[in-house]
């Protein structure tokens, strides 16, 4: 789900997407943002082996066609949601040689050169090993900072992620003469607008 301001002039992206995939995305026009929002089910015996290859291979190649919008047009774009992939992102490794999901999220960060922002655990439930499966990925470092891990909500064991999204800088410049020299002064300021 992604709820957005009245504020905002944001319509859904209807991308051509066979059914089993979990992915919704808007647009931001006033801002040129691109959101996307997905959910990757583990690979677990739920599933038959060619059913997921499939899910896996179909939810890939949506996420390459929500991506290339804004990199065609130069907008700005998130991306985030759980993930359930197992990357080493402190040095950008797949742990598993057989975990193709892993590779296909490491593959399109890099085609689409995304930054991936969450370093910390999302996801702990019993004595399982505590896990990074929600991810927000941009364009550029800095575009997400504040990020806070709050706690799950209802019976969920996830983190609840919170961040800010810097969409734009605007330079103001002022002129300041000095009433006897003919020297100008220029002062720079730096406005941000910011999401939350």
């Amino acid at each position: 789900m992604i709820i957005t301001s009245d504020k905002l002039q944001a319509r859904q992206l209807h991308i051509d997407i066979p059914n089993d995939v979990e992915l919704i995305a808007v647009e931001i026009k006033t801002e040129d943002v691109v959101i996307g929002n997905i959910y990757m089910p583990p690979a677990t015996r739920t599933w038959d082996k060619n059913v997921y290859k499939k899910m896996m291979e179909d939810t890939t190649q949506a996420i390459r066609m929500l991506l290339q919008d804004p990199e065609d047009n130069n907008k700005w774009v998130i991306l985030n949601g759980d993930f359930n992939s197992n990357i080493d992102w402190e040095n950008m490794e797949v742990k598993s040689n057989s975990n193709m999901w892993d590779k296909n999220v490491v593959k399109f960060m890099q085609d689409f050169f995304l930054h991936q922002h969450i370093q910390y655990f999302t996801r702990k439930r019993g004595l399982e090993e505590p896990s990074i499966l929600d991810l927000v990925f941009t364009r550029q470092k800095d575009d997400v900072n504040n990020i806070m891990y709050r706690p799950p909500a209802g019976m969920s064991d996830h983190v609840l992620l919170e961040y800010s999204f810097l969409v734009t800088y605007d330079v103001i410049i002022e002129e300041n003469y000095k009433k006897h020299a003919k020297l100008q002064k220029w002062e720079l300021c730096r406005t941000k607008k910011i999401f939350q």
